[in-house]
């Protein structure tokens, strides 16, 4: 299972942070350990950067392929473009052209929990 809880994010002020991603991603990860399920880096991910969950996610994919089941879960924001749903790093940047290809992480997995939608770069997107 990969558990991503994403609270702070760098370009947002402080009334769009979020405050449950983090908490809620720790009790997931340790309700899903309680039922015998193996974590990517045996833990939660929190806050977590671009870096970061690509490297969760690479092994997440891996793993799959070799299980029966694999999870992945994140809290914190995200969007949906298209049919494409994508999960929102701590360290996206907004102002960046090529925002849509290149800053926000798919999420793969066979069950995957995602909650959040909430795009607080809607109005930033509009004009990149």
């Amino acid at each position: 299972a990969l558990i991503i809880g994403n609270n702070a994010y760098h370009e947002l002020p402080e009334r769009m942070q979020l405050t449950s991603p983090k908490n809620d991603a720790t009790d997931v990860a340790a309700a899903l350990k309680r039922l015998g399920y193996p974590l990517v880096y045996d833990a939660a991910f929190t806050d977590a950067s671009r870096e970061t969950m690509t490297a969760g996610q690479r092994v997440v994919c891996r793993l799959s392929k070799a299980h029966e089941v694999s999870i992945s879960y994140y809290g914190g924001h995200g969007i949906q473009m298209g049919d494409e749903h994508c999960i929102l790093q701590v360290n996206t940047e907004i102002d960046r052209p090529l925002y849509k290809k290149n800053r926000a992480t798919l999420q793969r997995g066979r069950i995957i929990i995602h909650d959040c939608r909430d795009n607080p770069f809607s109005t930033q997107l509009d004009h990149a």
